[in-house]
């Protein structure tokens, strides 16, 4: 009882450490985005708020405590402060333009003195902070637009929800349901918001197991942009509770867990995440589906389970990449629409038709392809044909059901192999679809469905003399290339690893990254620099120097893409020198006359 009694005060007593209603800038700022967000492959570790697309607002500090760390980098977290509190806590603070003096001369002194733009300080000499002291400075740092970063952590490994530790979060709009999916093994029905707002939720007519998610959105006011993740989700029976997440901790070795919770869909840029139902549903009773946002603002719907509902809709499933082969609720898709000015043909893996007309065996115009295994299971491609049964394209098939490692060798016109180790998604029929792709005159390798489940690694190797360039990665939502930095090379084959399903291409990139011309803003000197897809590897890959080589601190701010020099540290009446190299070695030097003001 005593144990008890002494766990128990330490439980109440820890969120009562930290600051009540803590605000970061002492003033209203909204959230542009929430813990546990999807971030892909990962979930978004804290919470970040608006800082209405100004720099310099005041960052004060939540508790007494002491500054653990401070890094600069022009990704990631751009210039980053760990602040550990008395409550044993480390209060994250990132994208910063700035830091207060004392820290801000710390780190001009260390950069001078290691001569790099780019530094880390562990466990600086600084005095101790109160609460309500100045940190730092709200910046752009690292990513995107002016806004800051907060995370809360227990330890290397977890963080908790500052919403629900005594941050304040600004957020006024309840989440919004928009959509629910439901399946029976590969036959999926969509119910859309009006449907759900009648009361129905279609479902397939089928003897299989019934699965669901719902597209959820959160936004923290008007207009509605940015959309974010939500705190908890519940689905109910009466006052029987079927399904319950709640979202209040994380941890970084946990992170790939968002696959068997957010199914990927290939809107990426449009609103709302689709969250997966688990465990029993019954289907005769009246169901309540109720999700909570972070600032405790509850919607809910309440729906019949029905084989039909009255307004018939259909949903547009895919949007950025291919509209042929897409990616939806973490399945692969055929877009079967296209008949009949394209044929589609499905063979078995020696080169026979088993199929001929796919659009009249599925005239469902969207189809996922783990349907047509269920007729045809021996399916080792699709061609796809023009109007004039020219073969435009060849997608491959690889069933993945049951499996927790998958091999495959690809000849012409692929020459590649890959290995899928950690296989894990027991909800989904996975089918594994690779094409090659021709757009702006560069082609990749397509892999769907996105958001493919595997705990451990997928391993790619090229074959060198059919693909000799590096190889970059395509960002889903930027839908922009990124060079693989950890890619390994021998006589014969390039390899990559990665956690995730990837769109992949080999890219040439000779040039070195090239000044643009420069002005002063806001007594700063900013030069464009112009680079090509391998982009700029750290701010250590830029040296700006003197004509009499005299170093000079300089700040690379990636987007967008500007070399940033601070105007006082300038020589008068001196020519600047500019070293610059991309993350390929590709380097060159560049003479910049200072503009007039």
């Amino acid at each position: 009882m005593i144990l008890k009694k002494i766990f128990l005060f330490v439980f109440i007593s820890i969120p009562l450490l930290f600051a009540s209603d803590y605000n970061p800038f002492q003033k209203e700022a909204y959230l542009t985005s929430s813990f546990g967000e999807s971030r892909g492959s990962r979930y978004h570790a804290g919470i970040d708020y608006s800082t209405n697309m100004e720099e310099g607002w005041t960052i004060f500090a939540p508790e007494k405590g002491d500054i653990e760390d401070i890094k600069i980098s022009p990704f990631g977290y751009g210039k980053v402060i760990y602040f550990k509190g008395e409550s044993g806590k480390t209060w994250v603070f990132a994208h910063l333009q700035s830091f207060q003096k004392e820290i801000e001369e710390l780190v001009q002194k260390r950069q001078k003195h290691e001569r790099k733009n780019d530094v880390s300080i562990a466990l600086p000499s600084l005095p101790s902070f109160k609460k309500g002291d100045t940190l730092a400075f709200s910046g752009s740092t690292g990513i995107g637009n002016p806004h800051l970063h907060l995370e809360l952590r227990l330890d290397r490994n977890s963080l908790i929800s500052p919403c629900q530790n005594g941050v304040k979060c600004f957020d006024t709009i309840p989440p919004m349901i928009l959509e629910a999916a439901a399946w029976r093994k590969n036959k999926i029905h969509f119910t859309d918001q009006d449907n759900l707002d009648k009361g129905c939720l279609e479902v397939p007519n089928e003897d299989a197991p019934l699965r669901l998610a719902f597209k959820i959105v959160d936004y923290s006011r008007t207009p509605l942009e940015n959309p974010m993740s939500v705190y908890r989700i519940e689905l109910k029976a009466g006052n029987h509770s079927l399904f319950k997440r709640t979202q209040d901790t994380l941890a970084y070795t946990k992170m790939l867990d968002i696959r068997n919770e957010l199914l990927w869909s290939e809107k990426t840029n449009e609103r709302g995440d689709w969250h997966l139902i688990l465990g029993s549903i019954p289907e005769e009773r009246l169901l309540r589906l109720e999700v909570e946002d972070f600032s405790n603002n509850v919607s809910f719907k309440e729906f019949h389970i029905k084989n039909s509902c009255e307004q018939k809709w259909t949903p547009t499933l895919f949007q950025n990449q291919d509209s042929i082969l897409f990616s939806s609720l973490s399945r692969a898709f055929l877009n079967l629409s296209l008949c009949p000015q394209k044929g589609f043909k499905l063979k078995d893996s020696q080169n026979k038709t088993i199929a001929s007309n796919l659009c009249q065996l599925y005239p469902k115009k969207e189809t996922p392809i783990s349907i047509f295994f269920e007729k045809f299971p021996d399916a080792a491609k699709i061609l796809v044909t023009n109007s004039s049964h020219a073969v435009e394209r060849e997608i491959l098939l690889f069933p993945l059901k049951n499996k927790k490692s998958f091999k495959a060798k690809l000849e012409d016109p692929y020459y590649f192999d890959f290995e899928i180790k950690g296989l894990k998604n027991p909800y989904i029929e996975s089918i594994l679809a690779i094409q090659k792709v021709k757009k702006d005159s560069l082609e990749s390798i397509e892999f769907h469905p996105k958001g493919l489940q595997f705990t451990q690694n997928l391993k790619v190797c090229f074959e060198k003399k059919h693909t000799p360039n590096p190889i970059y990665w395509l960002g889903e939502t930027s839908q922009k290339w990124f060079l693989f930095h950890n890619q390994k090379s021998d006589r014969n084959k390039t390899c990559i690893q990665v956690n995730e399903l990837r769109d992949l291409s080999s890219i040439l990139d000779t040039i070195p990254p090239k000044p643009g011309v420069p002005y002063f803003k806001e007594k700063q000197l900013r030069i464009p620099i112009l680079e090509g897809p391998a982009g700029i590897l750290n701010g250590n890959s830029i040296k700006v120097t003197s004509t009499k080589n005299e170093w000079i601190i300089s700040e690379y701010d990636s987007d967008p893409q500007e070399l940033v020099i601070k105007k006082e540290a300038i020589p008068l009446n001196d020519t600047l020198k500019v070293f610059m190299e991309d993350a390929l070695g590709n380097s060159d030097s560049y003479f910049i006359l200072k503009p007039k003001n």
